[in-house]
């Protein structure tokens, strides 16, 4: 009974630790290089549409592109501010505004505020309807964010699984300890006990960091 106990609660960890271990392994290396989008990053971009249809509201009335920036930053105070003024402050600096945008955008790497700038740029240097762009980026940024939101709700069951997998076993070994203790109080006493459990606690935590990890995954 004892060597039972012992075999169920090394593959306990070991069940859920591997195959995600190998799992998690191949997706790292299939995604190495990838920043993904930080929560800071992420909350820019919710707000980034309506200070589009800001920038777009001033273009509206006459002012130049940078004079419509400087005033959405004027008006809006988000978070976006500060990074708007450190484009401003790059003009201001004797850099173009197109290449001040650009610059912003490679240091974003990625994601709807990057794509963003990286057009604002392309229509500021092409000469094209700066209007139209910003209206289109701004429809294009809402349905994206939309699209991830549904994509959240719809994948919250497998968000849940993983996080029972990790409970799993855990839970399992204290239901032992309490329908059966006197036959797990001996892998608390033994060495060999205390060696699996060592073994089964560091397998099932490698197995929890993988599956975090890939829960964290970006998702759009």
């Amino acid at each position: 009974m004892v060597a039972m106990d012992l075999f169920l609660t090394l593959v306990s960890g070991t069940s859920v630790a591997l195959p995600l271990g190998y799992i998690g392994f191949s997706l790292s290396k299939a995604k190495k290089g990838r920043k993904p989008g930080s929560k800071v990053i992420r909350k820019l971009e919710t707000q980034l549409p309506a200070f589009l249809d800001s920038i777009s509201s001033s273009l509206t009335v006459g002012n130049s592109l940078q004079q419509s920036i400087e005033t959405a930053i004027k008006k809006d105070q988000t978070p976006l501010e500060a990074l708007f003024k450190t484009i401003i402050l790059r003009v201001r600096s004797g850099m173009t505004l197109d290449a001040s945008l650009e610059l912003q955008a490679r240091e974003l790497t990625g994601g709807s505020l990057s794509l963003a700038l990286l057009s604002m740029a392309s229509s500021y240097r092409s000469g094209s309807n700066m209007i139209e762009s910003l209206s289109m980026l701004a429809t294009l940024c809402r349905e994206r964010e939309s699209l991830r939101k549904k994509i959240l709700a719809r994948t919250a069951q497998s968000r849940t699984q993983g996080y029972v997998l990790i409970l799993v076993p855990v839970l399992f070994m204290l239901l032992l300890f309490v329908v059966s203790p006197h036959n797990m109080i001996p892998v608390l006493r033994t060495t060999l006990g205390r060696a699996l459990l060592g073994t089964a606690a560091a397998l099932q935590c490698m197995g929890g960091i993988v599956i975090r990890a890939m829960l964290k995954q970006e998702i759009l």
